[in-house]
């Protein structure tokens, strides 16, 4: 085997395991399922939050944004019912995780206060995907 050949299968290698872990990496659902009601953001360009009131029943709200959820590809339930849930949203190709929390409060019987904080797992950037995914759902909520 030629050098130039070991080394381009070392680097597969290197990269075959890196892509395992971001896939395969353990999501502990008491980091990430977190109260978002006095929740800081961390700033980074990673992630996004939304917060607004809703015409709609606190459970009328939860069951469309769950819909909505789950009707998104690769994307799975990771902690929580009801009123509170995380789900968890890997990219396409290589697997990144992306953490979706959803808090919805009752204000009276026919009005709810809906919470969103979508973030990445990895990294400092994600090229807007967590902003345009709640935007996407938040639009399909008016809908």
């Amino acid at each position: 085997m030629s050098r130039i050949s070991f080394i381009l299968a070392g680097c597969a290698v290197i990269l075959g395991a890196g892509a395992a872990y971001i896939r395969l990496a353990p999501l502990d659902p008491a980091a990430y399922h977190v109260a978002l009601t006095g929740a800081q953001s961390t700033g980074k360009p990673n992630e996004a939050t939304f917060d607004s009131d809703f015409p709609l029943k606190a459970s009328v709200l939860a069951s469309r944004l769950q819909s909505i959820a789950l009707a998104e590809p690769r994307t799975r339930l990771l902690a929580g019912a009801g009123l509170h849930i995380t789900y968890v949203q890997r990219s396409a190709l290589i697997g990144y995780p992306d953490l979706i929390t959803v808090q919805i409060t009752a204000i009276d019987p026919t009005h709810a206060r809906l919470e969103l904080w979508s973030r990445a797992k990895f990294g400092t950037s994600d090229f807007g995907v967590n902003s345009a995914r709640l935007e996407r759902w938040i639009a399909k909520l008016g809908a």
